[in-house]
């Protein structure tokens, strides 16, 4: 596995870029780091947008490295989140007065969140260690965090970054991810009924979505080539009136883990088409679906994570009544 130059600490780029690659060692995967990189993508993004590509590259270097996922081990929603908002205030309180050009200087000019144990005096641990709080975030219950200053003015960009990530990964109540959370292959697998698709071939759905209208509209690639189904999104295999993409990937990329897969890289090529938009890009028209204007393209996808995370859910609503009623009878 590849070590850091010998020429002294990585710089920003190198630390993020060998978090998102997997190549950093993990002995070198230290609290520090973690501050760090939430510096990193704090100063490129706004903060959901932040969050959302931090829990996005933990996850895929904690898989990488076998950790396992457990109540005091693996990926925790709140630990994550809150750091992040830790270190979001600080650079929004100290900036101007002492301000720092990179997450070395950062760490060296505000030692007190290189303390791992400073959300004790945020959290009870018994707040902090509850099973809810791994998954989802939870706010603290001894104290409030900072709150950032309600003067901030977001472009028109910053709003869209913000609000994308929100639908796709944000609050445990409404985006599309959280509706996915604890799915089985049972429940992804169910049809009420014949004509209806799947979990599993909506989640499929919208990660081509994503991919092929950013291809259309930007020029990016598709995550994976899928020779089954037409540049529609159409498969042999399923109904005509079945969405755009419902088959894609199945053979590739199997299950509903395999489809969930899809649709993160999928948002994660939606979110870099919108990251390379200046503000004038956003308001020309683009070659996709709903391409009247970029900034309308991309509302019209955060809408639509909405309304199919509402879908899910009363789609498990109904799988777990027809359990229950299943076992009564």
């Amino acid at each position: 596995m590849p070590v850091a130059p010998t020429g002294g600490p990585m710089d920003d780029a190198e630390l993020q870029r060998r978090l998102e690659d997997r190549s950093l060692p993990f002995d070198q995967w230290t609290h520090r780091a973690h501050v760090r990189i939430a510096f990193c993508y704090l100063k490129q993004h706004p903060f959901a947008q932040a969050l959302d590509r931090v829990r996005l590259a933990i996850k895929a270097y904690n898989a990488h490295n076998n950790v396992p996922e457990g109540p005091t081990s693996g990926y925790n929603e709140t630990t994550t989140a809150a750091f992040l908002r830790l270190v979001d205030s600080t650079m929004r309180a100290y900036g101007e007065a002492m301000p720092t050009p990179d997450s070395e200087s950062f760490c060296d000019t505000h030692p007190q969140l290189l303390n791992k144990h400073v959300l004790r005096l945020f959290y009870s641990p018994q707040h902090r260690m509850h099973p809810n709080a791994k998954t989802n975030f939870v706010e603290p219950d001894l104290t409030a965090f900072p709150q950032p200053s309600k003067s901030s003015v977001h472009t028109a960009k910053q709003l869209l970054l913000s609000q994308t990530a929100e639908a796709f990964c944000g609050r445990p109540d409404m985006p599309l991810m959280a509706s996915l959370d604890g799915l089985t292959q049972a429940e992804a697998s169910w049809q009420p009924d014949p004509s209806v698709p799947t979990i599993e071939q909506l989640v499929r759905h919208i990660a081509w979505s994503k991919n092929r209208f950013c291809q259309q509209g930007f020029g990016s690639e598709m995550v994976v080539t899928d020779d089954s189904i037409n540049g529609d999104g159409d498969s042999a295999d399923l109904p005509c009136e079945f969405p755009c993409g419902a088959a894609w990937g199945w053979n590739l990329s199997a299950g509903i883990a395999g489809a969930i897969d899809l649709l993160q890289r999928s948002h994660q090529v939606l979110t870099e088409c919108l990251e390379r938009c200046s503000g004038e890009a956003l308001q020309q028209p683009i070659p996709a679906p709903h391409g009247k204007s970029a900034a309308n393209f991309f509302w019209i996808m955060l809408m639509h994570d909405i309304y199919h995370a509402g879908q899910i859910r009363t789609r498990r609503t109904l799988y777990r009544a027809m359990e229950r009623s299943s076992r009564k009878s």
